[in-house]
């Protein structure tokens, strides 16, 4: 069973956002620079990362969970 349909299985697979959708960027709370959309390689998940990565900072914070609906495709989002 491939990492993907071992997630779909478990109702834990968040799809990857792609650079191309539209980015909220916010600043890090530990540095001030931007946060960057990230991905996990090991987990396949998407997460926020301060730009300044790895040399200045190393802040990163899950999605929120709006967010997490959003790359799954919720149909249950406010006007939708």
């Amino acid at each position: 069973m491939s990492d993907a349909a071992h997630h779909i299985a478990r109702g834990t697979y968040m799809p990857r956002l792609r650079p191309s959708q539209p980015q909220i960027t916010t600043p890090c709370p530990e540095c001030g620079q931007a946060m960057v959309l990230r991905v996990n390689r090991n987990t396949g998940e998407s997460f926020w990362g301060c730009s300044g990565w790895p040399l200045q900072c190393q802040h990163t914070q899950p999605l929120t969970e709006y967010q997490v609906k959003v790359a799954r495709g919720d149909p249950r989002l406010p006007g939708m």
